[in-house]
């Protein structure tokens, strides 16, 4: 293979985009139908997208975090809020972590192919 092959390849796979079937609290609609990257640095229960943080979100809807459902860090988590990111594998409740959604369920074993790589697209179930 020479290398113009190789680099179309490259740019081909670095340029998926994996839609995601979700619902989103009426304050976060916005969200719908934005191509969203994935920030390089991921832990391992959780996958971070690379949105512009708010300051000040407020405190709501703070409940337990199970897999599949989508968060924004809130006023409590200081530089972080407006933070968002999806949850991989249940966590437990947070007081600094609002649940503003939900992946379909058939839609989160995706997860598992989301990287750095990739970027995704939400959109709303109806």
């Amino acid at each position: 293979m020479n290398l113009r092959n190789h680099s179309s390849l490259h740019k081909l796979f670095y340029s998926l985009i994996i839609t995601i079937l979700c619902n989103l609290l009426s304050e976060y609609k916005h969200l719908y139908n934005k191509e969203i990257n994935i920030r390089p640095d991921q832990p391992e229960n959780i996958i971070h997208l690379l949105l512009p943080r708010k300051p000040n979100v407020g405190i709501r809807h703070n409940i337990v975090r199970h897999r599949g459902s989508i968060v924004m860090q809130n006023r409590l988590a200081a530089r972080y809020s407006g933070k968002v990111y999806l949850v991989k594998h249940d966590l437990p409740f947070e007081a600094r972590s609002n649940v503003i959604g939900f992946v379909s369920p058939e839609y989160v074993n995706l997860f598992d192919q989301i990287d750095a790589n990739i970027r995704i697209k939400l959109i709303p179930i109806n």
